[in-house]
This record gives structure tokens, C-alpha cells and sequence, in this order.
């Protein structure tokens, strides 16, 4: 499952999720999960309203979701196939796959829907870059890696970016000023990780 849309954005949507699939509980009563929306298929209640079915998973399992019509108004544009988003709501036991699979399997009650990158910006206020030692050479690579993220960038957002840095056996914390604000957008996190590695980037 190394291949799935969920698993390469992981470092990215960590701050979003509550719960993976296979990390639910029988005792879990509410999560928030980042998935891949495999099929949407929608009936009529019986007071005539749209009931939407949505089958979904993260790269460790695959549940089922009910979205009431209330819901779906303000998700329906980004409610696709093929879609990752981020859903939130109610858990439960669902009976029938339960009985099917002989294992305990679950269902959303879902309560919102919401695409990733307004997650990110709703949730992410303060990215942490991280220096790889405490090296004079760390430092100057550092400084040297921050140029090389596009001007246009700066000023897009209203996330801050701190520096981390070690000297001596010590840890400081800067934080760069308004003029280093951005977007936490998953163009941007995929640029600051290219530039500064992977494992620098904290959020």
C-alpha cells in the first residue's frame, strides 16, 4: 500500500487526521480522517432528500460513510471519486460488513467534509524548520536554503516559519517576521521539503 494517493502526502496531513482507519476502537466515538473517496452513490430518504453513501480509505483499511442532505450542501462540489479529503464525524459499528468480514469493521456518521488544503490553512499556523546540527556549516546551509524559496511565496498566508537551531548543546527558536508568512498549501510543504529535506520540516 506504499503506492496509495493517502500515504504520499503523509508527512503533510499528520496535524489533520485524528485517527487512521486500523487505529479506530470499538470505544471511538467521533474522528477526523484523511481519505481517498472511492465511490459516491447517493437515494432518497424518506422525506425525499438526497442520502449519500460514500465508501472510502486511507491506505490502512476502507469504511463506509453516510452524509445527510444538510451535509452534502456544503460539500457536494468537492464530494468526488477519486478525491482526498479530510471527513469528520461520528463513529460506529457497522453491523452488516461486520457480520460479512468477521471482523469489527466501522462507519461515519460524517458531520463535514473538507479538501485538504483548506484544512491545512485552517489548522497550520506555525511551521518549524529545522537545522540538521549544530555546525556553523548547519547554519550557513540553512540561510543558504532560504533563499531559495520564491519571493512570491513570502506573504501569501498568514502561517509563521520558525528556525530551529543548536548550539552547544542548547536549542534556540527564531521566528522570521511578517515578511515570512505564507501558505500552508501542499505545493508549498512539497517545496519546503524539497529544499530543506523531509525530516526538517515540523508542523
Amino acid at each position: 500500500m506504499s503506492g496509495h494517493p493517502v500515504k504520499a502526502i503523509e508527512e503533510n496531513i499528520l496535524p489533520l487526521r485524528s485517527h487512521e482507519i486500523n487505529k479506530l476502537k470499538i470505544n471511538t466515538k467521533k474522528a477526523r480522517l484523511v481519505c481517498h473517496i472511492n465511490t459516491v452513490r447517493q437515494i432518497k430518504d424518506n422525506r425525499n432528500k438526497p442520502l449519500t453513501f460514500i465508501n472510502f480509505d486511507d491506505g490502512t483499511g476502507s469504511m463506509d460513510g453516510i452524509i445527510s442532505s444538510e451535509v452534502l450542501e456544503n460539500c457536494h462540489s468537492i464530494l468526488k471519486d477519486s478525491s482526498i479529503l479530510v471527513l469528520k464525524g461520528g463513529i460506529e459499528i457497522d453491523d452488516y460488513r461486520s457480520k460479512e468480514s468477521g471482523n469489527t469493521m466501522f462507519r461515519m456518521r460524517v458531520k463535514e467534509v473538507k479538501t485538504i488544503e483548506d484544512e491545512l490553512i485552517e489548522k497550520i499556523d506555525c511551521i518549524t524548520i529545522q537545522a540538521d546540527n549544530e555546525s556553523k556549516k548547519s547554519l550557513e546551509k540553512l540561510n543558504h536554503d532560504l533563499a531559495k524559496i520564491p519571493n512570491n511565496i513570502w506573504g501569501s498566508g498568514k502561517t509563521s516559519i520558525k528556525l530551529k537551531v543548536f548550539s552547544d548543546g542548547s536549542e534556540a527558536i527564531i521566528e522570521l517576521g511578517k515578511d515570512y508568512l505564507l501558505e500552508p498549501s501542499l505545493e508549498n510543504l512539497n517545496l519546503l521539503r524539497n529544499i530543506f529535506g523531509t525530516t526538517s520540516i515540523k508542523i
